[in-house]
């Protein structure tokens, strides 16, 4: 007859209890539950407060960054209603002028570099022009416009809008008026640049 089987023998156990360093031995196993959750609690809650309280600040910050560019003094608004560099340009409705710039050329003499289009449905015409206060000379006496025409001055053109005497220092702004026939006067504050770099070969022409 066999014999029963005896028991194993039962090993002494070590359980470990407590949470951080502070760990202590312990004879019951069932005291293991609670300090593992302990431990997870403590490990677990400052991250998340962490956490939390990070993504609440950026969510903060959100609106105070997309406030720095929007609204009615953002940098895009601000720079479309004052000058800001070369290339004025203004809307007449039908006629339509832009990068407007006084390039200066020999002695007191500057002419327009600038382009005039016209998006309207009647010809128009350039009839007159002021640099600073002082009459500008059309070359042509009136440059014509049809519907659908777009003409630049000053560059690579037969088109010139010149000042004679142009008293002013170079990197300044001055008044500048542009008469056309049917949609009026366009006045802007123009740049005065030197004829060098990409204005180089720029002058007053005949």
């Amino acid at each position: 007859m066999d014999e029963p089987l005896s028991e194993s023998p039962t090993l002494p156990r070590t359980i470990l209890t407590g949470s951080g360093s502070n760990f202590c031995p312990a004879d019951n196993a069932h005291s293991l539950m609670p300090a593992i959750l302990l431990a997870v609690t403590k490990l677990t809650s400052v991250p998340l407060r962490k956490f939390a309280l990070a993504s609440a600040g950026f969510a903060l910050l959100v609106p105070v960054m997309t406030g720095c560019f929007n609204g009615q003094q953002a940098t895009t608004n601000v720079q479309a209603t004052s000058p800001s560099g070369n290339g004025a340009q203004a809307n007449l409705g039908g006629i339509v002028v832009d990068n407007v710039t006084v390039v200066q050329g020999p002695g007191t003499t500057a002419t327009l570099l600038m382009r005039a289009t016209n998006q309207g449905l009647e010809t128009d015409a350039l009839v007159g022009a002021t640099i600073n206060g002082e009459a500008a000379e059309v070359i042509g006496t009136a440059v014509e416009l049809m519907p659908g025409d777009s003409f630049s001055f000053g560059w690579d053109s037969v088109h010139y809008v010149n000042a004679m005497a142009l008293e002013a220092p170079m990197s300044s702004y001055v008044p500048v008026t542009l008469q056309f026939v049917k949609a009026g006067m366009a006045e802007l504050d123009v740049l005065i640049v030197p004829p060098t770099g990409i204005y180089k070969g720029i002058a007053p022409g005949q």
